[in-house]
């Protein structure tokens, strides 16, 4: 530090230092081999018509905005198109998504599989993996999700519940440099529970739980998701209305700021939305689900909404 500098610069000095020391850059994953993976996907939709028992197909996308703990005067929105493949049968399910994804004001808050996670406060700034400008907006391919779903009940008479034991693999496709993840594989398992309540009346639970990557330098932490609920079914509807929360991906998050300095550390809240699914389903054993959300506190959305097409009931 210069003699003469003030206690103020000294202090932004530090915190900038501290923030670096938090998150360290790592190298891009190879575009070839994600835009190789896409193009699988699209293949093994073209050829789905011929093995339609088996592969079932999943279209659809969404948004998710706010200003999460930034100080700018427009929402950050977070979108993203995905397509999904599943294959299965009675027991077990092998599903994979590949999404394409949309940032308007990168640096702040990043995708997971969970949703927006926050990673920076404030003003303009960016972790120091990100080489794109802090608060620009950038596009590309998200972080592609491979899952395994083997029932370990199902329902049927007497009320019997659906109990499903879920596990994923993330890899981190999605371009750490542009701000559109973080640039880590990681892995997580759970249960999902359905508890039928007469024809009508369903109790809905699910607990997960994630073991973030993280890059050099940084503890990204692991996290749990929650969601409980209701549902309603029609003949040809169902009404779910779900609350939800997941922990932080990082406790405390560096402060940026209007020069994209790290002037202090804040903490981040849990993400807590309570969410709303309408699923339509047809009469051939398609459904259309459309959902919407608001959040529940300043590290979480004001709102978002989205919807997916699926060759299967949802």
């Amino acid at each position: 530090m210069p003699h003469g500098a003030t206690h103020t610069q000294r202090d932004r000095s530090e915190a900038r230092g501290r923030g670096e020391a938090m998150i360290r850059r790592r190298p891009a994953p190879r575009g070839r081999a994600a835009a190789l993976l896409f193009g699988g996907l699209l293949g093994l939709l073209t050829a789905a018509p011929a093995r339609a028992s088996a592969v079932e197909v999943l279209v659809g996308g969404g948004r998710e905005q706010g200003p999460f703990l930034s100080d700018g005067e427009d929402d950050i929105t977070l979108d993203q198109a995905f397509l999904g493949l599943e294959f299965g049968g009675v027991t077990s399910k092998f599903s994979i998504t590949a999404p394409y994804v949309r940032l308007n004001r990168t640096g702040l808050v990043t995708f997971t599989p969970e949703g927006p996670a926050v990673i920076g406060a404030g003003g303009p700034g960016r972790p120091p993996w990100q080489e794109s400008d802090p608060g620009a907006g950038e596009s590309g391919l998200g972080d592609v999700m491979v899952r395994s779903q083997t029932y370990v009940t199902k329902s049927g008479a007497g009320n019997r519940p659906t109990l499903t034991l879920d596990v994923d693999f993330k890899w981190a496709t999605a371009d750490e440099t542009l701000g559109l993840g973080t640039g880590e594989n990681d892995w997580g398992g759970g249960l999902d529970y359905t508890q039928p309540i007469g024809k009508r009346l369903q109790i809905l639970g699910r607990a997960f739980y994630r073991f973030s990557g993280s890059p050099e330098g940084i503890k990204l932490e692991d996290r749990l998701y929650l969601r409980a609920g209701f549902g309603v079914l029609t003949a040809h509807t169902a009404w779910r209305f779900l609350y939800e929360t997941v922990d932080p991906l990082l406790k405390e998050v560096p402060q940026y700021d209007g020069t994209g300095a790290a002037i202090a550390f804040v903490p981040v809240e849990d993400y807590k939305a309570a969410r709303g699914e309408m699923v339509f389903r047809n009469n051939a054993g398609g459904s259309v689900k459309i959902w919407a959300l608001a959040g529940l506190n300043d590290s979480s959305p004001d709102l978002g909404f989205g919807m997916t097409f699926a060759s299967r009931a949802l």
